[in-house]
């Protein structure tokens, strides 16, 4: 038998008794490439040509699927990955999913793929933030209601002790969903903060006046000794927002002791 036939014969042998993975390496390089340049048909062929998606889910290519949010045709490109049986709760760095990607871009097309596909809506980022805290955070309230739809956890933590509704202090319609869904209105984080103390250092009057409503303890201290109130007095003003300033104050002075106005 001629020599070259015969390497050939014992190198076939040996790429068949490889994993997939050794074998498909070409077309996952191919995979790599087309999911980077946003190229949905080159990903499909490599796909096709044997190429695996547990590729897009270790070392230097993790970044890939969240990555996809930002492409021009990021759905179409994450619809045909989980199609293919990517993970959808793959975790970048072991710390972002794609579900986080997506809700920080504001791209609901993929979030809701994403819970279709069963992502989790109690996973944390680096910062321990769920999706929720990232979704207060950028204030879509279409991708919190979809969230909510989820069972999201409504009062997760992060390492800082926020809660989402402490990331709602500027946003009355957000922090009234959340409430209604039971958000607690006195929650503190590691700072001793409450939504109160937030709503009132910016002086949001209409916030304040609903977390009182909603029961919100206008006495609890921060761990630098002070109350809303005291935010709210020693708030900057300027010609615009003064009166905003002094409504906060009237109703906070409303709720303090008798003894203590």
């Amino acid at each position: 038998m001629n020599i070259k036939y015969l390497v050939y014969f014992y190198v076939l042998i040996f790429l068949i008794h490889q994993p997939l993975s050794v074998r498909a390496l070409p077309a996952n390089e191919k995979l790599v490439k087309a999911v980077k340049n946003g190229n949905v048909v080159k990903a499909r062929k490599a796909l096709n040509n044997g190429a695996s998606v547990t590729v897009l889910d270790r070392g230097s290519n993790r970044m890939l699927l969240a990555c996809v949010s930002k492409s021009k045709n990021g759905f179409n490109m994450a619809k045909l990955l989980l199609n293919h049986k990517s993970p959808v709760n793959s975790k970048v760095t072991d710390i972002t999913t794609p579900l986080h990607a997506a809700v920080k871009d504001n791209n609901r097309p993929l979030v809701q793929l994403l819970l279709e596909k069963g992502a989790d809506v109690s996973a944390q980022d680096e910062n321990k933030d769920t999706p929720l805290h990232c979704a207060v955070f950028k204030g879509n309230s279409k991708i919190i209601h979809m969230l909510l739809a989820a069972k999201a956890p409504i009062n997760p933590v992060n390492k800082y002790g926020d809660t989402p509704l402490l990331y709602a202090w500027d946003n009355t319609e957000i922090m009234q969903l959340l409430i209604e869904k039971g958000a607690g209105v006195n929650s503190v984080n590691k700072d001793g903060f409450t939504p109160l103390h937030w709503a009132a250092s910016i002086g949001n009057s209409t916030a304040v006046q609903l977390l009182l409503k909603c029961r919100a303890n206008p006495l609890l201290k921060d761990n630098y000794g002070k109350t809303a109130l005291d935010y709210a007095q020693d708030m900057i003003v300027s010609d615009t927002t003064k009166q905003n300033k002094e409504k906060t104050i009237q109703l906070l002075v409303e709720r303090q002791p008798r003894q203590s106005r």
